[in-house]
């Protein structure tokens, strides 16, 4: 519900979003699934809070899921925390498992003008998110080329 003020006995109501307190962040984590995190933040995601969020976030990274999912729609999101966002998905993607981000359209458009939604997938809602994001089934290593096989496929040390 929006704010309204009374200007000369007629109620304007504000259409300014209003930010958090900077500094003031609260996340949950939930486990929809064995393999899927869901981490939900509300408040500011910010210079001041961004270090406590990278704490929990490393600390569910521990834990090994598949797909991480970071619900920062209801959130204000400054350059602090656009680079913890970064750095969890990489994190992801190094550990081979699935990131989405669920964000306000301001943000998403932040992240597309910087092409960082190469890096980042975006979905405008969690639970879009969650649909989208399917476990990828990981190939099967091949052998370096070069390497030479005995009569069972194993390779053999050349001298």
């Amino acid at each position: 519900m929006l704010p309204r003020v009374n200007q000369g006995g007629v109620d304007v109501q504000s259409f300014l979003p209003t930010m958090p307190k900077s500094g003031e962040l609260a996340a949950g984590a939930e486990w929809p699934d064995e393999t899927t995190v869901l981490v939900r933040m509300h408040g500011a995601l910010d210079f001041y809070s961004v270090r406590e969020a990278k704490r929990l976030l490393l600390d569910l990274l521990e834990r090994r899921p598949r797909r991480v999912v970071i619900d920062v729609s209801d959130a204000f999101v400054d350059s602090s925390g656009i680079g913890l966002l970064i750095h969890v998905a990489q994190r992801v993607r190094m550990e081979r498992g699935d990131f989405r981000l669920a964000c306000d359209e301001r943000l998403a458009e932040l992240l597309r003008v910087h092409r960082l939604d190469e890096l980042i997938p975006i979905a405008e809602t969690a639970d879009n998110a969650l649909e989208r994001v399917p476990v990828r089934v990981l190939p099967t290593a091949k052998p370096a080329p070069g390497g030479t096989r005995d009569g069972d496929g194993r390779l053999r040390r050349v001298a």
